[in-house]
């Protein structure tokens, strides 16, 4: 099972896009494995016994390139031997990681592989003396970060806790997210792990769901509305600490017509219309009233209620708003509270 799951986290990894940046932990952990890589091989070398080797020659090259290396880095320089000896200690296994290519922690990593192998230089040149200097153990891989969560886990998550209903209407759900997802993807290109999403993606996605000219202004919002639900629900259940770019996002005022426009009603016309429905309408039409501005149903949902329906004894007495045969809803299942308005 463990190797199972090791794999399970090295394939996420790969399939995750590249990072923008290293942290310090990550860029000691390449340094520490290339160090430790350095003086495995000078070991092997003299348990050959310098076979095919001259010790003599093996020495005064050594002094050579460790005079080389310390001058490029003395100056802040970066060979393309040490920029390519920085990529390849990414891809190990005891590392793996992957990092943008104009990343401003290539420099740093770069500076510490230069650092590493000066240092091994040195403690080879003590063997050349006699001295007894140890092979450093691997670095336990337990230093690296875990991988990031992805949108796609986010949406599956949301999948799980929150699609309900037949089987056609979770379907229904399923490829709307789906359709959803791939949209996000031709917005931003490479989709940014959950932490890393920024409110400028969240503009990023928005801007292009308008531009494209193919959906109404109350399309988008509705868009936008899933995702910040995937977003809204990951973050209380699994990430507290993760931002939610697509909380306070709505559509620019250009975008929405007046006729899309849904303002709430004002104060004195609920009032007045309150007061005219509970004086004249007969006793059915004011529960229907009720519940209308008690949940903020739509008209059809509350004359189609059923008995099963409406859950008394339970915490949170609430309405099962679900398509009926003769009725179907545009919305798919949901739970409206009426604790507050009973």
């Amino acid at each position: 099972m463990a190797f199972f799951e090791k794999e399970r986290h090295r394939q996420a990894r790969r399939n995750a896009p590249p990072l923008a940046e290293l942290s310090e932990a990550q860029i000691k952990l390449a340094a520490d494995m290339y160090f430790a890589h350095l003086l495995e091989e000078d070991e092997e070398l003299r348990l050959s016994g310098f076979e095919g080797e001259s010790f003599e020659e093996f020495a005064e090259w050594l002094d050579v390139l460790d005079e080389e290396n310390r001058a490029e880095f003395a100056r802040g320089m970066i060979s393309e031997f040490f920029l390519e000896e920085a990529a390849e200690v990414l891809t190990w296994d005891t590392v793996d990681l992957r990092l943008v290519d104009d990343s401003p922690s290539w420099i740093r990593l770069v500076r510490a592989i230069y650092a590493a192998r000066i240092k091994a230089d040195e403690m080879i040149r003590r063997r050349n003396r006699g001295d007894v200097i140890e092979t450093p153990k691997p670095v336990a891989a337990i230093e690296k970060q875990p991988a990031k969560p992805t949108l796609e886990d986010a949406k599956q998550f949301y999948i799980n806790e929150k699609v309900s209903g037949t089987e056609f209407a979770q379907k229904k759900r399923k490829n709307r997210l789906e359709a959803l997802m791939r949209t996000v993807k031709a917005a931003l290109g490479d989709v940014p792990c959950l932490p890393d999403w920024t409110v400028d993606d969240a503009y990023k996605v928005r801007d292009y769901m308008l531009n494209k000219g193919t959906l109404k202004a109350s399309s988008v919002r509705r868009e936008l509305n899933d995702l910040k639900g995937i977003f809204s629900l990951y973050k209380e259940k699994k990430l507290r600490s993760m931002d939610n770019p697509f909380s306070g996002l709505d559509l620019p005022k250009s975008a929405v017509s007046d006729k899309d426009a849904r303002e709430p009603l004002p104060a004195n016309v609920l009032n007045a219309t309150r007061a005219l429905v509970l004086e004249r309408a007969n006793p059915d039409l004011k529960l229907i009233w009720r519940l209308l501005e008690g949940t903020g149903c739509r008209l059809a949902e509350v004359t189609g209620l059923r008995r099963q329906d409406i859950v008394l004894d339970v915490q949170c007495p609430h309405l099962r708003i679900i398509p009926h045969e003769g009725r179907m809803l545009l919305r798919d299942a949901m739970c409206l509270w009426l604790g507050m308005h009973s």
